[in-house]
């Protein structure tokens, strides 16, 4: 469940071509027309649902396409392209800890 998400410095970065593998512990959420999505080792997609939210989770390789204005398109790991609804934000939620 998540609590709490608290925006970080801008990350301005796109996350197209962005390979799971090199995420490192780093997390983005991504707002789109339909969703609202956590990426970082998995991909967490919350829909408002009724009278509560519902969680579907996806295992994915590769980031497509991440434009905002366009659909979200994600690589996932059994080798298929899910499309999600059009992006409308997206910003850098978590970060690795500044190294002392």
């Amino acid at each position: 469940m998540v609590e709490l998400i608290t925006q970080l410095t801008p990350d301005n970065r796109s996350l197209e071509g962005l390979k799971r593998r090199s995420v490192g512990e780093r997390v983005w959420m991504l707002r789109t027309s339909d969703d609202v999505i956590l990426l970082d080792h998995g991909l967490h997609v919350y829909t408002s649902a009724n009278r509560g939210v519902d969680r579907t989770d996806y295992s994915w390789t590769v980031i497509e396409q991440s434009t905002v204005g366009a659909p979200l398109l994600v690589g996932l790991s059994r080798g298929t392209t899910h499309e999600f609804g059009a992006v409308t934000e997206i910003f850098l939620a978590e970060s690795a800890p500044a190294e002392s």
